[in-house]
C-alpha cells in the first residue's frame, strides 16, 4: 500500500513539474511526453494502492481513512494537471506562452 501511495505521489511530483515547464513552454514535446509517461504511472500507482486498501478490510483505527484520503488527494492532483485533459488545460495550450505579469 505504502509503495504505491509512493509511486503515485511521486509519478504525481514529475507530472507537476512538467505542467509548470509547459506554463512556460507550452509547445516543448520532451516535457509532454515526461508528463504523460508520468501520469499514466501514477494511474497505475492509483490504481495498485486503491486494491491495496481494499484488501486491508475494515480497520479499527483511522490508518485506512488516512490512507484514502492520501489516495484521493493524489489523485485529484493527478486529474488536475493531465497536461491533455486536465482541470488547467488551458494553462499549457500548445502555442501559446504564459509568463507573468510584472
Amino acid at each position: 500500500m505504502l509503495t504505491a501511495l509512493d509511486e503515485l505521489l511521486c509519478s504525481a511530483s514529475v507530472e507537476v513539474a512538467t505542467f509548470g515547464r509547459l506554463q512556460q513552454q507550452p509547445d516543448s514535446p520532451t516535457d509532454r511526453d515526461e508528463s504523460e509517461q508520468a501520469h499514466k504511472a501514477a494511474l497505475a500507482a492509483r490504481d495498485q494502492a486503491a486494491k491495496a486498501l481494499r484488501a486491508m478490510g475494515p480497520a479499527t483505527d483511522e490508518t485506512a481513512r488516512l490512507l484514502a484520503s492520501i489516495l484521493v488527494d493524489g489523485e485529484r492532483l493527478i486529474r488536475e494537471v493531465d497536461a491533455r485533459d486536465g482541470a488547467h488545460l488551458g494553462a499549457v495550450v500548445a502555442g501559446v506562452a504564459h509568463t507573468e505579469d510584472a
